[in-house]
């Protein structure tokens, strides 16, 4: 069977549905546990609430890509460019 739509692994838990609002979340920190988990939660909660949230973390930057490709960073995200 060919599948011509790609879905998500990661599911909306407010749909339960795969999520559609992101393409891509990376977080840079200190911990691989923190980054794993701030990765999911920032891709369910797209750019505008994600960056919201990674505001919240001292060591903790975000590059996040939306449906439409746009990127979207966290503040301190381009000393790592």
């Amino acid at each position: 069977m060919i599948v011509e739509n790609k879905i998500s692994h990661i599911i909306d838990p407010s749909t339960g549905f795969p999520e559609e609002k992101s393409i891509s979340s990376t977080i840079i920190t200190d911990n691989a546990m923190d980054a794993d988990g701030l990765s999911t939660a920032t891709f369910v909660l797209g750019p505008e609430k994600g960056l919201k949230l990674i505001k919240k973390y001292k060591n903790a930057e975000c590059l996040m890509i939306d449906k439409e490709k746009k990127i979207f960073e966290s503040e301190g995200f381009i000393k790592y460019e």
